[in-house]
This record gives C-alpha cells, structure tokens and sequence, in this order.
C-alpha cells in the first residue's frame, strides 16, 4: 500500500531527524498518528469494501485530503532538509569556534597556573602585611591618645586664642583712639607751624633772597579754568629786583626729597599753570629733615627751605 509505504518513510526520516536534532514539527507527529490511523481503517474497508461502498466513496475523498496532507508534509520535511543543512553549517562553525575557545582555555589554564603561584607570593606578603598592620595598630592607638591629648591641648589654646583676639580687639580701638588723637595733634601742629611761618617768613625771605612781602601770607586756594582747585599752605605777593613774584609754600612736619618733588608736582606746577607769564618763588617749611642732602637738594630744585627753628631765632635777632 501506498499510505503505509510513505507512513514508514516518515517514521525513517522523524527517527533520523530526532537523532540529529531535539525539536520536532507537532505536526508531524500528529500526521505520523492520522496516517497510522488511516491505514488501520483502509485495512478494514477493504475488508468490507462490497458491503459498504459509500463509505469507501467517503475515505477515498478523506484519503485524498490526507495525500494533500502529505504533500504539504513532504514540502515541510523538505524544507527541514533546508534547515538541517544550514544547521549543519552552523555546527562546523559552532566546532570551529570551540577548537578557538579550546585552545583559548588552555592558555587561560597556564595563566591561572601562573596566578596561582603569584598569589602564593601574595599570600606570603599579606601575611607580612597583616603583622605589620597589627603592629601599625598599636603605633595608632598610642597616637590616637595623643592626639586625643592633643585635642585636649589645642581647645585649650582656642580659648586662648579667644582671650587674645578680644584683647587685640580692645587694643585696635584704643589705637584707633590714639590714631585719631595724633592725627588732631598733628593738624595742631601743622596750623601752629603754619601760624608761624606766616609770621617769621617775611623777614626772613627779605634777609635771605631779596624778596619783600607786600601782602600778608595766608592758606588760600587757587583755581583753574576747569574749577579744580588746590590748596596752598603759605600763599601772598612780594617783589624780588622790582619785579612782582607769588609766593607758594607748604609746610610739612618732615621735609624729604620725595615731599620736595610732590610739592612742585602738586602745587608749584598748577599754580603756574593759572598764573602763566607770573614769576613764582616756592618755599617749603618743616620742623625738620630727612637727612642732611635734603637742604641742599631743595636749593637745586629753586626751593627755599626754611625750619621751625629759624623761626624762634629770627624772632630773637633786633
């Protein structure tokens, strides 16, 4: 019979396929059940095939669909050929790879053999590391009560520290007191220096440089054609040799070459600025110098210089 000639073949090649791979089609499984079925019952119709005609009429239509059954399986088992082909490739790639991973294990086995014998050694330092971190630890506990100690010592110096803040505090108010004292003493002085000047300088320009005061000397300001102004210390007319001259001065406690040169920079420059085409004579007054060059650099710059002591003797001469 037919059926049971294709029924077997399929059972060779579902047996072959089970060998090769574990999936299975359920399909053909059920096929391999229907067609067992099928030819069990043609068995018995053709026992009763006289008897019972229609119903061989019947299987001779379902035994048509049943070989269209088989045809879709046999284009299933052919595609399943396809697939076992490409399976197959797969496999030899797949031993391939394994040959790669096989020889990849064995270098990573002489590795991890090496490995093993470094950390042996390892193993070794560890233990020397472990004795001498035990032995740390003690160091660190006997530092750890120093420290503490230490603390201990340092709140302490914070709250000095605390007392001496508050007492520089208290001293930086009382020097800004005495700051502010001097520099009011200083003014005084200055005023007082001034005062003097305007009284001693006369005679002693006219003795000294020929220069006779005409108007009284005063602390005046001079402005310019933009209204800056600036301050003069010691300001007043004279004549020198018949010609009319504006006397500038400033008096400073200290007279230095640095307070020489700020003194023509600041004052001598302007003033001749506003009163251009007028003879200036400068004159600075102090209570006393830098050291002894100042004088004379003074007398280079064209800068009389006269001291608070001068005062006192010119005010004592008849």
């Amino acid at each position: 019979m037919v059926q049971a000639e294709v029924a077997r073949q399929l059972e060779t090649l579902i047996r072959e396929l089970r060998a090769d791979y574990h999936r299975i089609d359920e399909r053909l499984a059920r096929l391999v059940q229907v067609t067992e079925q099928h030819s069990e019952q043609i068995a018995r119709l053709v026992q009763v095939t006289e008897q019972h005609s229609v119903q061989i009429a019947e299987l001779r239509a379902t035994t048509e669909r049943h070989s269209e059954q088989i045809a879709e399986n046999t284009r299933a088992i052919e595609r399943l050929v396809q697939v076992t082909e490409q399976h197959s490739v797969q496999i030899a790639e797949l031993r391939a790879t394994t040959e790669r991973h096989s020889e990849q294990i064995a270098e990573n086995t002489r590795a991890i053999a090496e490995l093993r014998a470094v950390v042996e050694k390892h193993s070794e330092q560890i233990a020397e590391n472990t004795r001498a971190i035990a032995e740390l630890r003690a160091v660190v506990e006997k530092h750890s009560e120093q420290i503490a100690e230490n603390t201990r010592a340092i709140e302490r110096l914070e709250r000095v520290v605390e007392d001496l803040v508050k007492a520089e505090q208290r001293l930086t108010r009382r020097t800004d007191d005495i700051a502010r004292q001097l520099g009011g003493m200083a003014m005084d002085l200055g005023y007082l220096l001034e005062n003097d000047a305007y009284e001693s300088l006369p005679p002693l320009l006219e003795r000294d440089y020929g220069v006779r005061v005409l108007t009284p000397l005063t602390r005046d300001f001079v402005e310019d054609d933009k209204g800056n102004e600036y301050e003069v210390n010691i300001f007043g007319e004279g004549e020198r040799d018949g010609e009319r001259v504006l006397i500038v001065g400033e008096c400073k406690t200290q007279l230095s070459k640095q307070e020489i040169d700020r003194f023509l920079r600041r004052k001598i420059k302007p003033v001749q600025r506003i009163f251009s085409g007028r003879s200036v004579f400068p004159v600075m007054v102090g209570h006393a110098v830098t050291s002894k060059q100042v004088q004379r650099y003074a007398q280079e710059r064209g800068v009389a210089v006269y001291l608070s002591y001068q005062f006192r003797r010119s005010s004592r001469q008849p």
